[in-house]
């Protein structure tokens, strides 16, 4: 179906200036042009794949943009640029909203462009989206439109320093001059603006535009909607992504066992070498895939193109053992959400076996294998949990952070073996050192990028030095002595920071305050969560939401209704069990104590959402859609476990 489009002469008061809402939501995208679309993409993509990606992103957006405006009574308008007409009517989408070619110089003049014609034809509330973030959600857009009833301006941060929405009460060009468009610096000066304007300012959850390869890994979590762009996932398949920066005098005994497996994938995501190394990748025969350079970003980018079922991130002066293929297929048929190979470092002597025992016993007491362990998982698991953090160092520490409240991390019987290199460069006990004091920066809130340069700071040591370095030699080496021996201790008592400790004293917060509501509301019935899934599961249960209609905006159980809607149909219910429940359970219980007063039989679901989310059970939208939105009133209700997103 084509697409109508405005003729930029025709004025606004010529083009369709009736309009049902005084909402306006305009979308500003490019016609996917091969070579003029996600340019930053063509080295991972190529052009016609970045094309495809991009096409994939605007369905997505369009989808999204038209389902809310049919529900929320909001005027849809799309504003491209590029192409032509002709291109423009072949789209390959459904005709949704009213499309017209953007005006003006820049992206600021443009969007300022769109925003003062929506005025001027009537509209009163404006946002303004791109088509670059797979996240964005009809709840999104809801909670944009509320906040635009408390502020002059809104916008939606996207994670490279930009934004992904704007809204507006009223045009005002001046937001959109002097803004360093395509930088890290535009949402910075766009805050900056406001102050100066003296406006105030709504801010959303923030969000990752689709800009980079490291990006992608977020389009491989939404299904089935970029197949057409990104591989398909293969049954049986590991794949193997190994971030290199002039590796090439340890990557080909790395490789040649693996490469020799029938079952495996090897992508080198390259930071940009010179030494040779994506010559002697690709004659190996692996796929090579240019990214930003940091350990994070590279393996964000080569899983992103993998096709495992499986994915291992491996070291390139790692060699894995050669039954390594079987064992983590066993591995992770234990139910372990992720494992890694056992640590051993390819040099003799006691203390080289030392370090592995100190780290093999801080991987099975505290489940955080080091990234030179070849950690492996499934992918679905990776891209669902948003894979690693764009980070220079800590990385690996991070995502092991996250993958163990969500399972176990489990170690293999064999060992894979490290290159001995750093430990010869700097010393074995100086290296230990160094790594220990990396993780206590890292807890103590220090920012990946300035220990990345501390880190890179203490590489090697030139002659003028050298007297200093055996002193620091020797001091390192009582220090780091201390360390190993008092590893496990003090990683034991680190556990209660962990993420697995936090969800226990959530699990405790929450038993407290339902201990409360049983005081507070002595007379009212009341059920667990493990009543609530029996009761759903043998559709006996009317649930029943008694928290207010932004609330359930936010999400709700699955199947439930109004308070409101409830009361009105109360006669339909009989012979059901009733039961009602509201964000922790407090508002359910003074409503369930209060219709028992009224001689109706109700039971109040204690914990009720928060309590239903802490069990792992799903939520969705009002329209039915999944969602892990959770609306909190602050950060005492905010006991969520860190898969679902409080919104307040």
């Amino acid at each position: 179906m084509t697409h109508p489009v405005i003729n930029p002469d025709v004025s606004p008061a010529q083009a369709e200036t009736a309009r049902v809402s005084v909402r306006r939501l305009i979308v500003m995208t490019r016609i996917p042009e091969a070579g003029r679309v996600k340019t930053r993409l063509i080295p991972a993509l190529g052009p016609e794949g970045a094309a495809a990606l991009h096409a994939a992103l605007l369905r997505r957006t369009l989808h999204i943009a038209n389902r809310h405006s049919q529900q929320s009574a909001v005027d849809l308008e799309v504003r491209f640029t590029g192409g032509t007409t002709t291109s423009a009517d072949e789209f390959p989408t459904e005709h949704v909203g009213h499309w017209r070619e953007q005006q003006g110089t820049d992206l600021g003049g443009r969007m300022h462009r769109a925003i003062e014609t929506a005025f001027v034809e009537g509209a009163r509330h404006v946002l303004v989206i791109g088509t670059d973030c797979p996240d964005l959600s009809p709840d999104a857009l809801g909670d944009a439109w509320s906040q635009l009833e408390r502020h002059a301006v809104v916008l939606g941060p996207a994670a490279d320093g930009g934004y992904y929405l704007i809204g507006l009460n009223r045009p005002d060009v001046r937001l959109f001059l002097e803004i360093d468009w395509g930088t890290e610096r535009v949402l910075g000066q766009t805050m900056d603006r406001c102050r100066d304007l003296g406006v105030s300012v709504g801010l959303l959850p923030t969000l990752t535009d689709i800009d980079e390869a490291e990006n992608l890994v977020f389009c491989r979590r939404t299904g089935e909607e970029f197949d057409d762009c990104l591989p398909r996932e293969q049954k049986g398949l590991l794949s193997i992504v190994i971030p290199t920066l002039n590796e090439v005098g340890q990557l080909e005994a790395t490789l040649k066992p693996i490469m020799q497996h029938p079952n495996c994938e090897v992508i080198i995501a390259d930071g940009s070498s010179t030494d040779g190394t994506v010559d002697l990748a690709q004659r190996l025969g692996c796929r090579v895939v240019t990214a930003n350079r940091g350990r994070g970003r590279q393996m964000n980018a080569g899983a992103a193109l993998s096709r495992g079922e499986h994915l291992m991130f491996l070291h390139a002066d790692t060699r894995l053992p050669n039954t390594f293929f079987e064992e983590i297929h066993a591995t992770l048929k234990t139910g372990a959400i992720a494992g890694a190979f056992r640590f051993q470092i390819d040099q003799p002597g006691w203390g080289s076996r030392c370090v592995e025992w100190g780290t093999n016993l801080r991987c099975r007491f505290l489940q955080l294998p080091y990234g030179d362990q070849g950690l492996f998982l499934r992918s679905s698991d990776f891209f669902r949990l948003g894979g690693f953090q764009n980070w220079p160092l800590m990385e690996d520490f991070e995502l092991c952070q996250r993958l163990r409240s969500h399972g176990q991390i489990r170690l293999t019987p064999s060992a894979s073996s490290t290159s001995a290199r750093r430990w010869k460069k700097l010393g074995l006990f100086r290296t230990t050192l160094i790594n220990q004091l990396c993780i206590a920066g890292f807890r103590m809130g220090v920012s990946p990028e300035r220990l990345a340069r501390w880190y890179a700071s203490l590489g090697g040591q030139t002659s003028d030095r050298r007297q200093r370095g055996r002193f620091f030699g020797f001091l390192s080496l009582v220090i780091a002595s201390v360390l190993l021996l008092a590893a496990p201790f003090v990683y034991l008592a680190q556990v209660d920071t962990s993420p697995s400790s936090t969800a226990t004293q959530h699990r405790e917060t929450l038993e407290r305050m339902m201990d409360e509501n049983r005081r507070e509301f002595p007379g009212a019935d009341e059920v667990d969560v493990a009543k609530v899934v029996e009761l759903i599961r043998q559709e006996r249960c009317v649930l029943v939401d008694v928290r207010t209609e932004a609330e359930r905006k936010v999400s709700i159980i699955p199947g439930a209704i109004s308070q409101a809607e409830y009361e009105r149909t109360i006669g339909q219910h009989v012979g059901k069990v009733v039961v009602c429940y509201c964000t922790i359970g407090y508002r359910s219980a003074k409503y369930a104590q209060a219709m028992k007063q009224r001689g109706v039989s109700m039971s109040s679901f204690n914990g009720s959402l928060i309590a239903w989310c802490q069990a792992g059970h799903k939520l969705t939208t009002l329209d039915g859609r999944d969602t892990t939105r959770v609306h909190v009133h602050g950060p005492k209700w905010n006991l969520l476990p860190p898969e679902y997103q409080a919104v307040r």
